[in-house]
């Protein structure tokens, strides 16, 4: 199983990436990158390690899509471009994770082509 390295979020993003494995979730501040091949799943977290302008809701949980098979689908958040390889098969879809002052239709569901 995956280790969850959503501690270790005040490292830059892209040496967090190096070596991880497929499904692995880690966190990142809020302002940080996505490197590719990664999504945000949940942006509703709180982190004493992230500071960004006194929002509660200051980093993000983001996951590891490399090497997912052919059609596997995911929950993400809304409002980040469609990984390469993937395409979205609901566009309205609702996630208490993905909520950022209270809007709805706040994430999509992504399939692995």
């Amino acid at each position: 199983m995956p280790e969850d390295k959503a501690s270790e979020s005040l490292q830059p993003t892209d040496s967090l990436a190096e070596g991880s494995e497929r499904g692995e979730t880690i966190q990142i501040c809020k302002g940080q990158a996505c490197p590719a091949g990664w999504v945000i799943v949940n942006n509703r977290v709180h982190s004493d390690d992230c500071s960004f302008e006194g929002i509660y809701e200051n980093a993000m949980i983001i996951q590891n899509i490399q090497g997912c098979p052919h059609g596997t689908r995911l929950l993400v958040c809304k409002g980040q471009p469609c990984p390469p390889g993937w395409i979205i098969v609901d566009n309205s879809a609702h996630y208490d994770g993905c909520m950022f002052g209270g809007i709805h239709d706040n994430a999509i569901v992504i399939q692995k082509s």
